[in-house]
């Protein structure tokens, strides 16, 4: 073989055409370099590995509540009571003027005038009774005003089943209405009642030594949907606890089983309703109603017809807070509703399900 017919130069042959490997590399470098010379600096920049925050655009009422302490300015009509904080200023006497809390019985220690009962009175009127009482003797003609720095008598505790439960200083006149408002509303689960639990004055120091109270109930269903007969007047140092609503509960052959909210009146015959009626393989006539007892916690089991109470000929129940019901399910029906499913009421016409 002769040396100059040796191909040093491997080559690819297509419609014809002769090329070259090194003329294959030739075009792919500037095909390369093209494409990077092109590209954008915004293209080339590394891309990023971790996406950039989400901006929270939710309305401000859905995010995380605020602080659920809400103080209202001082207006004249407001009552000094126990544990408030007032500021006394006596004009070109600083030596008399500082701030006070007012001790559990309703005063506060003065210099020059001793203990002062300022409990139930304006800071008007106290500081009109200071003035008095430093005129002559200490100061010719005295200026006196006072405020309340802190309206700790003037504190409302409510918890439960509302948008910012919490503690609220509030002024003037609170009624059950505006406290649930001043709070964010309702929140969804709420139930009926609304439970004030309030501290009473009795005539003398109870055996263990702690304070008396009483329990008050109030029906908010409609409250906020203008039934304001159930509004009532909060005092302060009022707690007001409003629970979730109470459920009941429905499993076995039922077509949707799970847990439902228990309004006021609902009754066996509504639950099933509810669970959207009964399957082909129910045992009407045996199911259960599982009960607990509030006082002692035990559950008792109550056998009942739910087959004769949906159809009226035995009195319907009256369903309580956590009440089971177990709808159980019939073997032979069970097969029964799975072949009139699967091929109509013409299998049953022709009596293969007896």
């Amino acid at each position: 073989m002769k040396s100059a017919d040796i191909d040093i130069e491997p080559t690819y042959r297509r419609g014809g055409l002769k090329i070259r490997v090194l003329d294959l590399l030739l075009i792919f470098c500037l095909a390369f370099s093209t494409s990077v010379a092109g590209q954008t600096p915004q293209e080339s920049r590394p891309r990023q590995t971790e996406p950039p925050a989400a901006k929270d655009d939710s309305p401000k009422s859905d995010r995380e509540p605020s602080s659920p302490k809400a103080i209202f300015a001082s207006s004249d009509d407001y009552l000094i009571g126990p544990n408030d904080v007032i500021e006394i200023n006596v004009m070109d006497a600083p030596e008399l003027s500082g701030k006070h809390t007012v001790s559990a019985a309703g005063f506060i220690p003065l210099r020059f005038l001793g203990d002062l009962e300022v409990k139930g009175k304006r800071p008007a009127d106290v500081a009109k009774i200071i003035a008095e009482g430093l005129r002559g003797d200490y100061l010719k003609d005295p200026h006196v005003t006072v405020t309340v720095a802190q309206s700790n008598s003037r504190s409302f505790f409510i918890q439960g089943s509302v948008r910012s439960p919490g503690v609220y200083q509030m002024m003037g006149k609170v009624s059950l209405f505006k406290l649930i408002t001043t709070a964010g509303g309702l929140s969804d689960n709420h139930g009926p009642i609304a439970y004030i639990i309030r501290e009473v004055e009795s005539a003398g120091p109870s055996e263990d030594g702690l304070p008396e109270y009483v329990m008050l109930e109030a029906n908010i269903s409609g409250l906020l949907k203008g039934h304001f007969e159930q509004n009532m007047l909060i005092e302060p140092g009022d707690l007001i606890n409003i629970p979730p609503t109470d459920v009941f509960f429905v499993g076995g052959a039922v077509a949707v089983p799970g847990q439902f909210p228990l309004r006021p009146g609902i009754t066996l015959r509504q639950a099933i309703s509810l669970a959207r009626g009964m399957t082909f393989e129910a045992s009407k006539s045996n199911a259960k109603i599982f009960r607990e007892d509030s006082k002692t916690g035990q559950q008792k089991e109550i056998s009942v017809d739910i087959g004769a109470v949906m159809d009226g000929k035995k009195d319907d129940i009256l369903l309580q807070a956590n009440d089971l019901i177990v709808v159980p399910s019939s073997r032979l029906k069970s097969v029964g509703g799975t072949l009139l499913r699967a091929f109509g009421m013409a299998t049953v016409n022709r009596g293969v399900i007896r």
